[in-house]
């Protein structure tokens, strides 16, 4: 009778057990999915305020996209193209070789994806490599 009793309670504490770590698991990966769309819709609204001139506020958004999802090296790409374009040339190379380092770790970017981030790189470190040798005037 007692040994019985013993049974019943370490079966439901091991249920008990099994349900938490399916609990856990289930939260966290919900939460991220959650976020990764929360950070595509930024990244998307973004490109609309880029694409209209608003580059201030797609910086501001891309920033934001880029916490929301840390491992979508597209956000740091695009963010690096703004900040190219103010003419921050090392915060856009910083910007660059972060993505280059987060595409890397994906499988599904494509070889023209990482070409472009690649070249990008190149040219800025050139240039800064050529200001940094150039004779005093």
């Amino acid at each position: 009778m007692i040994r019985s009793r013993y049974i019943v309670i370490l079966t439901h504490l091991g249920v008990g057990i099994i349900g938490l770590i399916i609990g856990v698991a289930t939260t966290y990966w919900l939460e991220t999915k959650i976020w990764q769309a929360g950070a595509l819709a930024t990244y998307g609204i973004a490109i609309q305020a880029d694409d209209a001139g608003r580059q201030d506020e797609a910086a501001i958004l891309l920033s934001q996209a880029t916490i929301e999802d840390p491992n979508n090296y597209a956000p740091l790409a695009l963010l690096g193209d703004i900040y190219l374009h103010k003419g921050n040339q090392e915060l856009a190379l910083t910007l660059y070789k972060k993505a280059l380092m987060v595409a890397d770790r994906q499988s599904d970017v494509t070889h023209p994806e990482l070409e472009s981030i690649q070249n990008n790189i190149t040219n800025l470190e050139k240039q800064s490599n050529a200001q940094h040798h150039a004779p005093p005037t």
